[in-house]
């Protein structure tokens, strides 16, 4: 069964076929299948708010108390997790 990230729905018609997120406000939000990466949501011309995938830079990975990239280094508590995996 395919696993969507933590926020996220599969959206399974034919046009679509893959999973969405939900963005419920505008900001960064965790992509629970990859440290490296996060949700970027922003309000458009429209008053719709889009998520955009956002990959943080080489050796980075997105701090969500600082909601942003940070390095691993600089995250202690993370840095020994990502060791054991």
């Amino acid at each position: 069964m395919y696993q969507c990230a933590t926020g996220a729905v599969f959206d399974k018609s034919p046009s679509v076929s893959k999973c969405v997120y939900k963005c419920t406000a505008e900001g960064k939000f965790v992509y629970s299948l990859d440290t490296k990466k996060y949700y970027n949501c922003v309000k458009g011309s429209t008053g719709l708010i889009t998520p955009t995938i956002v990959t943080c830079p080489a050796g980075s990975i997105f701090v969500v108390a600082d909601r942003d990239c940070g390095f691993a280094a600089a995250v202690p508590k993370i840095a020994t997790v990502l060791k054991k995996i």
